[in-house]
């Protein structure tokens, strides 16, 4: 496989691995209706890459949209994903 396409796929790893790990933070649902998004203790996720210094840069913010509380993480590819200082997160009523 050439070097894009090994990057792709570990992306794509990620961001499976992150969607999984959000659901499983999700409260069970007796019914199995659709959830809308903005359901009880429901969790959002913004994910922006961006390349710099010929390394892929992720950073994802990723809040629950009942509490408004938020977290930031960061990484790339030989980092790791890394929970961001406290200061860098949203405030839970930002306006």
């Amino acid at each position: 496989m050439d070097k894009l396409t090994q990057r792709l796929l570990g992306i794509a790893a990620i961001i499976f691995a992150f969607a999984f790990l959000i659901r499983s933070f999700s409260p069970v649902q007796a019914n199995h209706a659709p959830q809308t998004t903005y359901g009880t203790g429901k969790y959002m996720m913004q994910m922006e890459a961006v390349m710099g210094d010929g390394v892929m840069n992720w950073y994802y913010v990723v809040w629950d949209t009942e509490t408004g509380r938020s977290k930031f993480y960061y990484g790339n590819k030989g980092e790791g994903i890394l929970l961001a200082s406290s200061h860098y997160t949203l405030p839970s009523s930002p306006l």
